[in-house]
């Protein structure tokens, strides 16, 4: 917990713009993104993925291999048409040629966030105060969510072919006819 708690710290600080684009520069043009606002449900989107391009059961350790976060992609699984599938919580980026981006309710978004950074102690705030810092600025290194999913939407509407956006809810809701 203490080395999540210093990596959140440390992604608030100047420090983020070398590091981002340090994860960066091994990205390829076939390369595609599953991209989400973090506790919008990318892990889960990556657990069916992974176990549909190999045919075996998804773990943590081998989804982080097949579908690796943007920064630990090089050794990724090759797909048929030679790119990689790479994770990413970064709003859009002129590298994210092809992606796939899933968007959530934003209030589950909020929910989850703050479960998740009250139990690494990441904020000590009420619910009512983090409610109003998650929607007037932002919780975590990623940005607001209003300006991510904006970038990923407007980035979609200029290549709607090769930026697709599913909604988290429409894949819960018919798994197989979504996905």
């Amino acid at each position: 917990m203490k080395s999540q708690r210093l990596r959140y710290q440390l992604s608030m600080t100047f420090i983020r713009g070398p590091v981002t684009a340090l994860r960066h520069r091994d990205v390829l043009p076939d390369d595609t993104f599953i991209a989400s606002y973090p506790r919008a449900g990318s892990t889960w989107l990556r657990f069916m993925l992974q176990e549909t391009l190999t045919g075996l059961p998804s773990t943590f350790p081998s989804v982080n291999r097949v579908i690796p976060q943007v920064g630990f992609h090089r050794n990724a699984y090759r797909l048929p048409h030679g790119g990689r599938f790479i994770k990413t919580h970064e709003a859009f980026r002129p590298e994210y040629r092809r992606a796939i981006y899933l968007a959530r309710d934003p209030r589950d978004i909020l929910l989850s966030e703050y479960a998740f950074q009250k139990a690494l102690g990441i904020t000590t705030a009420g619910i009512d105060d983090y409610i109003d810092t998650f929607v007037r600025r932002r919780v975590n290194a990623n940005g607001s969510w209003r300006d991510h999913a904006r970038s990923w939407l407007n980035a979609s509407e200029l290549s709607p072919r090769m930026i697709r956006v599913f909604r988290f809810e429409d894949l819960r809701r018919d798994t197989p006819g979504t996905f």
